[in-house]
Parts: C-alpha cells; sequence; structure tokens
C-alpha cells in the first residue's frame, strides 16, 4: 500500500494536476506559497488512495494510528442537543476516512456524495465510504434534502464536502440553510 502510494504520487506531480492544484490554493488563500502546499496535498492523496480503498481490511489499532481526530468534543456538544450535526470538509487530506473513524468511535454518520450510479469504481470506493455503518446520500440518485433531515431527525452526523467541482474548476453555489 505504502508504494502504490509512492508511486501515484510521483506520477501525479509530473502532470499538471499540481498547477490546477496550486491554483485551486490560490484562490483560497492567496498569500500562501502554493507550489510546495499543492506537492504536500498530492503527497497525501497519493497514499490516502490507497487507505481508502483498503479500509475495509484494517482493524481498529490500524485506522486509529492514520486517522487522528481532534474536537469531538464539538461533536458531543451538538449532538447533546438531540438535533444531530452536520460535520463540513474540503477535498482536501485523507477526507474519505473522516466518516470512518468518527464510525468506529460510535457516531452514526451520513455521507452526502456525488457518484455515477453503478459504476464499478464507485461501487469498490463506496463500499468503503460505508464500512463501520455510514449511510450514504448521492445526489444523483437522492433527495439530498429530505435524506439529510431525516438523518438529522435520528440524530446523526451529516456530512458533506463543500467544495463541490473545484476538480473541475468549476464551482456551485447553493442555498444551505438560507445561506449561499
Amino acid at each position: 500500500m505504502y508504494r502504490a502510494g509512492g508511486i501515484t504520487y510521483q506520477t501525479a506531480r509530473l502532470t499538471r494536476i499540481k498547477n490546477v492544484v496550486a491554483g485551486d490554493i490560490r484562490l483560497l488563500f492567496p498569500a500562501a506559497d502554493a507550489k510546495p502546499l499543492a506537492d504536500k496535498l498530492l503527497k497525501n492523496i497519493g497514499y490516502s488512495i490507497f487507505e481508502v480503498l483498503c479500509t475495509p481490511f484494517f482493524k481498529a489499532a490500524h485506522l486509529d494510528r492514520i486517522a487522528r481526530i481532534a474536537g469531538l468534543e464539538n461533536i458531543d456538544l451538538a449532538l447533546a442537543k438531540r438535533k444531530g450535526a452536520i460535520l463540513i470538509a474540503m477535498h482536501a487530506g485523507n477526507y474519505e476516512l473522516i466518516p470512518t473513524a468518527l464510525a468506529g468511535r460510535g457516531y452514526h454518520l451520513t455521507s452526502i456524495l456525488k457518484a455515477p450510479p453503478r459504476d464499478p469504481l464507485f461501487a469498490i470506493v463506496n463500499r468503503s465510504r460505508s464500512y463501520r455503518g455510514t449511510k450514504l446520500i448521492n445526489v444523483l440518485e437522492d433527495n439530498m434534502y429530505q435524506e439529510a433531515i431525516r438523518a438529522l431527525s435520528h440524530d446523526r452526523c451529516v456530512f458533506i464536502l463543500i467544495d463541490t467541482g473545484a476538480l473541475e474548476s468549476r464551482h456551485e453555489i447553493i442555498s444551505f440553510l438560507g445561506k449561499k
């Protein structure tokens, strides 16, 4: 797994994707030195691809080593109100392990994703995403809003990535809880 991640990283950094990622970083953080950050992000992604594919085979101790979580007290505070919690992240780091790591700690997760239905590659990835009981909402098949409200009403954490379309340098602005 480690060698495959390294090969993936070395290959990706030779393509134009490094410049695309650096451009996206400059949009968010104009003062940052974007090229080294883009390189570090590509390295993390190279390894995380294989971590995600191997997730169903991880023992709890291994998952704890690669997925360190800080701030659980904030999720606990939100869940104490018995209305669920909304967790947001970006396509950075190994965001795919967040629901699995939280589910392994007893949290009930519902993840919102956008994946082509019946795509064999996504069938494999979704097996890893749903490992340990995470429910998946595919916006191409389900009503995201109804399913998210249902999950929140059952005191679940709803996990969503907020930078949809970043890879295509395309951004979708949606209304969420009355805000753009």
